[in-house]
């Protein structure tokens, strides 16, 4: 299997480099963070017109019919910079949940910008892990034609940035997935108050909130599997575009900054210490590539693959940022510096599935049996 990039797939990166470049500088990102909104709508339009937002939907669907490693290159480049936007809730959480659950109608509204949407899947109580999601305890109020909702769901990402929820749910003994409008007069947001300003989370409250039944069953399973691999391996991907990042920032800096008359990265505590990250940054990117084309080929070792990206790519982005912060010394702890923005999106990468322990283990289990 020849794993070189392609020229379609290095012209990507170089497109989405040159593009958030230009339209989110290191000034830009920190004043919207800043903000209460925290992000600039009209940047989705040109998502859109892109073809960003459905880079691996099928043509027929309007989408580019690329796959999961063309997204790859996307989100490695989009956390880059830290892009303030539903992307990451849009395209990594739901959309994998719609195109399984065969809703075509609100497939088209997403690639084309009309829709932005986010997955709601975490209860108020009990663990709240993405692979945990098939075992909610939210259960409909009402069925029939317009089914019904009452209850809460935690953790909800980007909630205040999007139109709607694909909420995961119980009907009876069976998993469902409905697709809940924000402004259904039976649904309330409460902000909470978390680390990552660039992606906030939020309570989705909801009372006898009305919503469109898109799977149920086997059908609702599939999706939530769906949604699992494919966010897992963006969110990995997220990991290598901030490790990458901040150790650009801590080799320019080291590059820089001179202590006794010689720059510091001259010296073995410093230089070893990024080679040290170097390293896992690239490990952690050849388990992205491996963990997308499981994915995208349905093999075998999918689950494995995207447990092996996971459980490398967060916790190197985590240590990373750690090091990076350590090698700017004093300037690195300071409100002015982007490296603050990037340690926090790295632990909030490392809360989305639990500790990486649970990654671990589900490698071990693959290999040990």
């Amino acid at each position: 299997m020849d794993l070189t990039a392609t020229d379609e797939q290095r012209a990507l990166r170089a497109a989405a480099r040159e593009l958030l470049a230009a339209r989110m500088p290191p000034a830009r990102l920190a004043a919207l963070a800043d903000e209460p909104a925290g992000w600039d709508p009209a940047i989705w339009p040109e998502l859109a017109e892109l073809g960003w937002l459905g880079v691996a939907v099928p043509d027929e669907l309007g989408g580019a019919g690329m796959g999961l490693l063309e997204e790859t290159i996307l989100f490695e480049e989009s956390a880059a910079v830290l892009l303030p936007a539903p992307f990451f809730a849009t395209v990594a959480l739901t959309l994998p949940a719609l195109l399984s659950a065969g809703a075509g109608d609100l497939v088209a509204d997403v690639v084309s910008g009309r829709l932005r949407t986010t997955f709601a899947w975490a209860d108020a109580e009990g663990d709240a892990a993405l692979s945990e999601a098939a075992q909610t305890r939210l259960e409909l109020s009402a069925r029939g034609p317009d089914v019904a909702l009452t209850g809460s769901k935690a953790w909800v990402p980007d909630a205040d940035r999007v139109e709607a929820f694909v909420v995961v749910a119980r009907d009876d003994d069976e998993l469902a997935l409905l697709f809940v409008r924000r402004d259904d007069p039976g649904v309330e947001l409460r902000p909470l108050t978390t680390i990552d300003t660039t992606r906030p989370l939020a309570a989705v409250e909801l009372r006898e909130a009305r919503g469109r039944l898109l799977a149920r069953g086997s059908t609702a399973r599939t999706a939530v599997r769906a949604v699992r691999d494919r966010a897992l391996t963006l969110a990995a991907a997220e990991a290598v575009g901030i490790g990458q990042r901040v150790l650009d920032l801590a080799c320019d800096y080291a590059k820089e900054r001179r202590q006794f008359g010689r720059a510091i990265g001259t010296y073995q505590a410093v230089s070893h210490a990024l080679a040290d990250v170097y390293v896992q940054v690239e490990l952690s990117r050849s388990l992205v590539v491996w963990a997308a084309l499981a994915v995208d080929g349905s093999e075998a070792d999918a689950d494995v693959a995207v447990a092996a990206a996971a459980a490398k790519a967060i916790p190197a982005a985590v240590d990373a940022c750690e090091r990076a912060i350590q090698v700017h010394g004093g300037i690195g702890t300071t409100w002015e510096s982007p490296l603050h923005r990037y340690y926090k999106r790295a632990l909030s990468l490392a809360a989305l599935d639990g500790p990486p322990t649970r990654h671990r283990a589900r490698v071990a289990d693959a290999v040990l049996g």
